[in-house]
């Protein structure tokens, strides 16, 4: 499942995508037209402190981002920060299990 964060949506909530995943790939693309720079903050549901924090550099081409899930976890919360207040940042976010090495 793919989630669309931008100034209006700053936040979602996203199943794990596989039970018992130890880590997970965050992928976070840009829109067409819209500019992606910011941070990308990842937290388990319900807890304050994020678990990873990432910013989208290049704006073009932000990436791919492990993050290690606590055992225990059955979602994880994901929070965009666009580069400047009022600045029309999007970006598209979606959650990978990452295969068991």
């Amino acid at each position: 499942m793919s989630v669309v964060l931008d100034t209006e949506t700053r936040e979602a909530s996203l199943g794990l995508p596989a039970s018992r995943s130890e880590r997970v790939v965050v992928e976070v693309r840009p829109l067409p037209g819209r500019a992606s720079g910011g941070t990308v903050s990842v937290y388990v549901e319900g807890a304050q402190a994020p678990l990873a924090r990432f910013t989208l550099y290049p704006p073009d081409q932000p990436g791919r981002f492990a993050v290690t899930v606590p055992a225990g976890a059955e979602r994880l919360r994901v929070h965009f920060e666009p580069v400047r207040p009022g600045t029309p940042g999007a970006v598209a976010v979606q959650l990978v299990a990452q295969p068991a090495r």
